[in-house]
């Protein structure tokens, strides 16, 4: 892309689905590394570590999803990185969403920046709101 060729901002709020299983994750070893000193009875915590899996899981839903819908809104602004999501797709069920969504959000970063509201962080480019 030429240096004088204007960027459309990016408007997709998809990567907070990867924000969402990175944090989920975190919470969830936490737990599973102090539900012992919580002096919790067995039953209350495989209870509790259920709610937190079902919500993994709507996360981690949402992050397959996440990896498409971001991908092409990046595509349609017209920016010159190219995500392959389907690879971030398959990667999640060889490792782990934790992985391939902290690293979709470090190259989003990287490439594209992370904008919320007016708030952006990223590559200082000239960008219009198209």
């Amino acid at each position: 892309m030429t240096s004088d060729a204007q960027l459309v901002a990016v408007r997709s709020n998809w990567w907070w689905s990867h924000v969402a299983v990175v944090l989920w994750t975190i919470v969830l070893d936490l737990f599973l590394l102090i539900g012992g000193s919580l002096n919790l009875t067995q039953t209350a915590s495989l209870l509790a570590l259920q709610a937190w899996l079902f919500v993994f899981l709507t996360f981690t839903i949402a992050a397959l999803f996440g990896f498409y819908y971001d991908a092409r809104e990046i595509q349609d602004a017209g920016q010159e990185w190219k995500p392959t999501w389907w690879m971030y797709i398959v990667g999640s069920f060889i490792v782990t969403p934790l992985l391939t969504s902290a690293l979709y959000l470090f190259q989003r970063y990287r490439h594209v920046g992370i904008r919320y509201r007016r708030w952006q962080v990223g590559p200082s480019e000239r960008v219009t709101d198209g």
